[in-house]
């Protein structure tokens, strides 16, 4: 079981980082791309992402109009920017997420996403569905113990 292993949770992947940085973690799991990025090239640490040949998760960040957006036209003037190559690279500077537009250079130190494995549930509804069931083997395998 996992929790033999006494896995420590951190809130936050600055923590996370500093504490494999400071020798206290000989490995760690589930950072950002962002943090990646700031550790190693930003601020020159040793800290190195490992991508996965099995794969890794992707999370979309949407973006939309709302229905009530006032004023409607520079929304779309907004959305049509922030979805643009100029839109998408100052986006990729600014968070250091990857872009979907095939037009777009990967970020410098990083591998690009066609490079990379995504993980994707083959049924999105039924993944879905079984939310609960997955929190639940979540917690069994880490024990109680984490939650303190």
């Amino acid at each position: 079981m996992l929790a033999k292993q006494e896995p420590k949770i951190f809130s936050k992947t600055e923590d996370l980082a500093n504490a494999l940085l400071e020798g206290q973690l000989d490995v760690a799991c589930e950072f950002s791309s962002y943090t990646v990025y700031n550790y190693r090239v930003k601020m020159g640490t040793t800290i190195q992402g490992i991508y996965p040949d099995e794969g890794i998760p992707l999370i979309m960040t949407p973006i939309a109009i709302l229905d009530n957006s006032e004023p409607l036209e520079e929304a779309k003037l907004f959305l049509d920017f922030i979805l643009s190559r100029e839109g998408q690279e100052l986006t990729q500077r600014l968070n250091y997420s990857y872009s979907l537009r095939g037009d777009v250079a990967p970020i410098e130190g990083m591998p690009s996403l066609n490079q990379l494995t995504v993980l994707r549930p083959s049924n999105a509804a039924e993944y879905g569905a079984k939310r609960d069931a997955y929190v639940r083997e979540f917690n069994n395998l880490l024990g109680s113990e984490w939650r303190k």
